[in-house]
């Protein structure tokens, strides 16, 4: 399984373009310069520790902390109530079952699904037997 998760932006740079041809046939213009430009080579190797956190029924582990982003992995066994301490957060569910419960809402999320908890969520709880990818700015 891969999980790729990347800062958003308004640029494609096609790198290549499996002989894809647009309306009228041609094929669709590529952007190596641009993208040799911006890339990062060869790769730069970013050591950090995996710092490890246990609240109530939840084990969360930072993978990365980075300028744009920091990735955490989620193993709740049970209920959890997650103080939501930044603007928002990128949640995918990589292994279980379960909820995501708000006064407003109860949602049943399962492995493969993707969601936000906004900034403007208010109380909440997750409750099941997960795994998830969280990430935010």
């Amino acid at each position: 399984m891969i999980l790729e998760t990347q800062q958003s932006s308004d640029i494609t740079f096609r790198l290549y373009d499996y002989d894809r041809v647009d309306h009228e046939g041609k094929k669709r213009e590529l952007h190596l310069e641009q993208a040799m430009a911006v890339m990062t080579c060869p790769h730069k190797q970013v050591v950090q520790d995996n710092l490890k956190e246990s609240m109530n029924n939840l084990e969360s582990t930072r993978l990365i902390e980075g300028e744009y982003f920091t990735v955490y992995h989620w193993k709740l066994g049970g209920r959890a109530e997650v103080p939501l301490t930044t603007g928002f957060l990128l949640v995918s569910v990589i292994n279980g079952t379960g909820q995501i419960v708000t006064k407003e809402s109860v949602s049943t999320v399962k492995k493969g699904d993707n969601f936000i908890v906004p900034a403007t969520i208010g109380d909440y709880f997750i409750d099941g037997d997960l795994e998830m990818i969280v990430s935010h700015t």
